[in-house]
């Protein structure tokens, strides 16, 4: 829906925590499933219209792992529409035109891809931000304040605020994200300054 929102960061106690950190990591988990290192899947096997198990890579071998109750498949937003179609799973015309066989028909997977191009607009206001707190002096508090108290600037997300537009009234969904920082930048060819 169109409106306001807050940003999301994967933090836990001012450091950020990946997906791995936060449950991959935790001995609970590890009991329960094993992790496997530098494994690159192929592809999902299907049968009957289930997904039963994944085939992989690993260690220069191909290895197959059977799933008990389901499989979830978490590769991004590339690798992840990549595998449902090296697993038969897209539009029809395509995967024959591969070579590979169709378990189910789904145009779009592998459709409408993009990249996520931004405008940078900074603005003057009327109240401090962090780009006033850029001093010597300023650095080591907010170092000390993440070191001790695991809050402050160093902790930050980028977005603080997020809002959701759509360019057309047309549209189904807003296509448009606005991210509102407490400090200015801008990008170059050496990156964010």
């Amino acid at each position: 829906p169109e409106g306001l929102g807050r940003a999301q960061a994967s933090q836990r106690r001012g450091l950020r925590s990946s997906a791995a950190r936060a449950y991959l990591h935790r001995a609970a988990f590890r009991q329960s499933c094993t992790v496997l290192t530098r494994a690159l899947v192929e592809r999902i096997e299907i049968d009957a219209g289930r997904a039963t198990g994944v085939h992989f890579h690993h260690k220069g071998k191909v290895e197959f792992a059977r799933a008990r109750k389901e499989v979830i498949l978490s590769a991004g937003a590339i690798a992840t529409p990549k595998i449902l179609m090296l697993s038969g799973i897209g539009d029809p015309d395509h995967l024959s035109q591969m070579g590979i066989a169709v378990n189910s028909a789904l145009p779009g997977v592998g459709q409408n891809l993009q990249e996520h191009p931004g405008v940078v607009v900074s603005l003057n206001v009327s109240m401090t931000t962090l780009n006033a707190e850029t001093g010597p002096l300023d650095y080591l508090r907010h170092a000390l304040e993440f070191a001790f108290l695991r809050r402050g600037a160093a902790t930050t997300s980028i977005a603080h605020a997020v809002g959701y537009l759509k360019t057309d009234p047309g549209l189904h969904l807003p296509d448009l994200q606005v991210q509102f920082t407490p400090f200015a930048y801008d990008f170059g060819p050496a990156g964010a300054t």
